[in-house]
């Protein structure tokens, strides 16, 4: 499975060429021109993985961090993150994004 980048960029010319690299690079990309696309993307609910050193909320050394959107019954959107020592299969990925569409569930039903 390729890791997923969301590109948010709102010159289209710069977005596609970015695009571009990552794709060559091995990414899939969800490109954006706005922030209400971007959120949709989220909403979508659709896991990631974030990789040690990748970002500065899996620091290097750490165990890769899946991530699951929730959409809050706010509007807001939160997530259900778990770490796992290795790789993070397909399966339990999907299994991720389950329990963050019940939690989803709950929360709407609760408010």
């Amino acid at each position: 499975m390729a890791d997923t980048l969301l590109l948010i960029e709102d010159e289209a010319l710069l977005g596609a060429e970015l695009a571009r690299h990552f794709r060559r690079e091995g990414w899939e990309v969800v490109h954006c021109t706005e922030l209400a696309g971007a959120r949709r993307a989220l909403e979508a609910g659709e896991p990631f993985v974030l990789q040690p050193g990748t970002a500065d909320l899996v620091p290097t050394g750490d165990d890769p961090l899946a991530v699951a959107p929730v959409v809050l019954p706010s509007g807001r959107i939160g997530c259900v993150a778990a770490a796992c020592p290795g790789e993070f299969p397909e399966r339990k990925l999907r299994l991720l994004a389950g329990i963050a569409n019940q939690a989803s569930l709950a929360l709407h039903i609760s408010t």
